[in-house]
């Protein structure tokens, strides 16, 4: 019995796992019901039943160019000031604004997943260990590095180097529990931090994916399916859908608009 009155993806998420159960079920060589009766029954949900899920503000999504910025400013001096509490988290954070990777996938990265330039997605990992696979099919993916991307990298071979880091992992700790692994959560603590300092709506580290999604398809210059296959998405849709956001300030917007009309 589903207690919770569902929003459209959640139940799309749930309808799937019930119709592989009946497609399974309904098959002729296994024959344990007839036929797959929830296809029909689908058809016949009241729309009513489903939560419209309010769209989210721009700002709580993404962060702005200036935001960027001033983030960047703030992790380096916190690397240069609490030098006796090591973490590579603020350049872990930075990472996530050049690649735009989900939380779980920068969680297992190796220094042998970057080849040419490039940085081979191909693994997943949270607290518990790592998984040799990605969300999805379409997850599996390599993706350019920036020339920032790059100096970031930098960076934290010299930080792992400085305080003795030697695993195979990129983004590394001192803790054996995690394999030597920064942990899942570290990034987040991190932002919250840093957007309580800058005074803005509290983000996520998936926020970061989120802004340098919508960067690329704030460019002229790239084509929509290269933004696609960046995030590592199956459906256009997904991306323009849940990944496109305004990531100009009001004052911005109103002189864009304004250009944007003028005869």
């Amino acid at each position: 019995m589903i207690k919770h009155q569902p929003d459209k993806k959640k139940f799309s998420r749930i309808f799937t796992i019930i119709n592989q159960c009946y497609e399974y079920a309904s098959d002729e060589n296994i024959a344990i019901v007839e036929a797959n009766v929830w296809q029909k029954a689908r058809k016949k949900l009241k729309k009513e039943l489903f939560v419209t899920t309010p769209t989210p503000s721009d700002e709580s999504q993404v962060f702005t160019d200036d935001e960027r910025r001033q983030i960047k400013l703030m992790i380096y001096e916190d690397l240069e000031r609490y030098q006796k509490q090591p973490t590579s988290a603020g350049l872990q954070i930075l990472f996530l604004f050049e690649t735009g990777l989900r939380i779980g996938e920068r969680c297992g990265l190796k220094w042998s997943d970057i080849k040419n330039g490039r940085l081979y997605i191909r693994r997943q990992a949270n607290n518990d260990g790592v998984k040799q696979k990605t969300k999805s099919e379409s997850s599996n993916r390599d993706i350019p590095l920036t020339d920032e991307a790059l100096r970031i990298l930098e960076r934290v071979k010299e930080y792992n180097k400085l305080h003795n880091f030697t695993a195979e992992w990129i983004f590394q700790n001192a803790n054996p529990k995690y394999d030597y692994r920064l942990s899942y959560n570290a990034a987040d603590r991190k932002l919250r931090k840093l957007c309580t300092r800058l005074d803005t709506i509290t983000k996520s580290p998936n926020k970061c994916r989120k802004t340098a999604i919508s960067t690329l398809l704030d460019s002229p210059s790239l084509n929509a399916r290269t933004a696609q296959k960046f995030a590592g998405h199956r459906h256009l849709s997904t991306t323009y859908d849940y990944y496109s956001f305004e990531r100009k300030t009001k004052k911005e917007q109103a002189e864009a608009i304004n250009l944007a009309l003028a005869l």
